[in-house]
């Protein structure tokens, strides 16, 4: 009987002997994450806490068999996509693969799985399987949600990440745009980014810097929704700082008076027939056509216009977008004092 030659025998291929580590320092548990997590926040009269918070374990195999290799060949199985990677340089940063240690493998981890995991991540990588050491690095990836509450009002913000180098997320302030990790609450029970907190000066509610006005006549900040804007010089300001045109009874800023009229009445120009701002005029006025000479100008608000023949004059003052009649007077040609006059009175002296 011949024996074969040891060199024609055929082996069966060695099961790769799989060792198991975790980054150095990595936190292991919601207790561990929270602290640290948690401690950045700031909310004023209120408190922040985990609301919901997740750990998974997500294999790095590491081919070689030393945990320490300055250039191992990691590869990951990605948790998103459950497909296998090369870890970079900075995702190897983030998991904390420089620096691991000795550990048992998660209980949750069958050991049937944890191979399939070693022989797919071996086919990608182009590596051989027979007589290899390999290390499984377990890495947590974590996902869960930060909650803050001050009184009755409630803000949530997601975060997902590396436990080994997770930071804590900063709120997202839907109303300003602003990230912050400092966050307080409006009088109308808005959470948002604190230094984007401001204050009415009128009704001292809280609100966000974005919602307030600053009048240009006092300097003073208040809501938007108690200022009005000059229809002149389009400024924001204080209702109680309008002034009235002697001319066109218009409310304007004191900043588009002079002398007692408003920058509109004391620049009027001369109108031809085929303006189309005159026209709009007519169309609401159709017997101001018959009158000769046209002086004309316009607001954000309104039309102004004088209308003259040979001895007498009328002004006329004109909503924009109704074409309603706000305001009319008569006079004396070439004179700047007005009359006013009711619409009926205007409509007959016309």
């Amino acid at each position: 009987m011949t024996t074969r030659p040891a060199s024609f025998v055929t082996q069966e291929p060695t099961a790769p002997r799989i060792l198991h580590a975790v980054p150095a320092g990595q936190p292991t548990s919601v207790h561990q994450l929270a602290p640290g997590l948690l401690e950045a926040y700031e909310a004023v009269g209120g408190q922040v806490h985990l609301a919901g918070c997740a750990l998974e374990d997500v294999p790095v195999v590491r081919f070689g068999g030393d945990p320490d290799r300055q250039v191992p060949e990691d590869i990951i199985l990605c948790p998103e996509q459950k497909r296998y990677q090369s870890v970079e340089s900075s995702l190897s940063a983030l998991l904390g693969l420089g620096n691991v240690s000795d550990a048992l493998p998660p209980a949750a981890a069958p050991g049937e799985w944890i191979r399939q995991v070693v022989a797919d991540a071996a086919d990608f990588a182009g590596q051989s399987e027979s007589d290899m050491e390999v290390v499984v690095i377990w890495c947590k990836y974590v996902r869960g949600k930060i909650q803050c509450t001050i009184g009755e009002a409630l803000a949530e913000q997601a975060f997902e990440g590396w436990a080994h180098s997770l930071k804590p997320p900063p709120f997202h302030c839907e109303v300003t745009g602003a990230d912050s990790l400092r966050l307080a609450v409006t009088s109308d029970s808005r959470i948002i980014a604190a230094e984007q907190m401001g204050q009415c000066s009128l009704t001292a509610k809280r609100l966000p810097n974005c919602e307030l006005v600053r009048c240009s006549v006092t300097d003073r900040l208040v809501a938007a929704e108690n200022v009005a804007r000059c229809p002149v010089v389009l400024k924001p300001l204080l209702p109680d700082e309008l002034v009235t045109c002697s001319s066109c009874r218009e409310q304007v800023s004191p900043e588009a008076l002079y002398g007692g009229t408003c920058l509109v009445c004391g620049s009027l120009r001369r109108a031809r027939f085929d303006d189309d701002r005159l026209l709009r005029v007519f169309a609401s006025i159709p017997r101001l056509a018959a009158w000769k000479y046209f002086r004309m100008g316009e607001s954000a608000s309104v039309y102004v216009l004088t209308a003259s023949n040979l001895f007498k004059q009328r002004l006329v003052v004109v909503d924009k977008i109704s074409g309603q009649l706000r305001h009319a007077a008569q006079g004396v040609r070439f004179s700047r004092v007005w009359t006013p006059l009711a619409e009926k009175e205007f409509s007959e002296s016309l």
